[in-house]
């Protein structure tokens, strides 16, 4: 993961507060729409824990991951669940393995695309299941972005400024990732927490956010 990501782990909201965590809570009902059997589940990069504590108690026996060592201890005091500590690309005690791994807009902030999904793979039980949230690089508000950077119209930044993602992906993109890193991609769809944009957006792939469920091929 790059240097600079700890920006993305500040001023995060109470889990409780289900109107400021319609991200996670929408999350929790698009698995439980796709998976009917429920058993383990790892979120790794868990933030303030609310898609571990809605999934929890929609049936869910979890268990969340977090790099910094403050967010989890307070998880764990707070919400009564188990946080690993550490970056989960040096390779967790695999004498346990998952059902199902969540990695919500985390995919994109670390370089080594084929090295996530093998880890992730490898936490999995055979056959078993990763919900991924990440940008959608073909989305139209992006595509017009680059037609204006293409044109000469570049967007200014603050001084000092440093980029969070270090890859984005598109339907076919990802696709490939999946075949080459030993997964069957499901389900790809863009989405909103807005109920009407979601209604257009599943129709429509065009969304800036993508959700997306695969399966561990062996």
């Amino acid at each position: 993961m790059a240097d600079h990501q700890e920006k993305y782990a500040i001023g995060l909201q109470d889990p409780n507060d289900k109107k400021k965590n319609i991200g996670a809570i929408l999350s929790v009902k698009y698995i439980n729409e796709n998976l009917k059997d429920k058993g383990r589940l790892l979120d790794i990069g868990c933030g303030n824990g609310a898609l571990l504590l809605y999934a929890q108690e929609s049936g869910w026996e979890v268990e969340g991951s977090e790099l910094i060592e403050e967010i989890a201890l307070k998880i764990e005091k707070e919400l009564g669940i188990s946080v690993k500590v550490g970056n989960f690309m040096d390779g967790y005690d695999n004498t346990v393995q998952y059902d199902l791994v969540t990695f919500r807009h985390v995919l994109e902030h670390i370089p080594d695309s084929i090295g996530v999904m093998k880890e992730i793979k490898r936490l999995l039980v055979p056959r078993g299941y990763a919900m991924l949230e990440f940008p959608n690089i073909e989305a139209l508000s992006l595509k017009y972005r680059r037609l204006l950077s293409n044109m000469g119209f570049k967007k200014k930044y603050a001084k000092g400024y440093q980029p969070g993602h270090c890859n984005e992906f598109c339907y076919e993109s990802f696709s490939y990732l999946c075949e080459i890193s030993g997964f069957e991609l499901l389900d790809w769809q863009t989405y909103s927490f807005s109920k009407l944009k979601n209604a257009i957006y599943k129709v429509f792939n065009t969304s800036t956010k993508v959700r997306v469920l695969i399966r561990k091929k062996d």
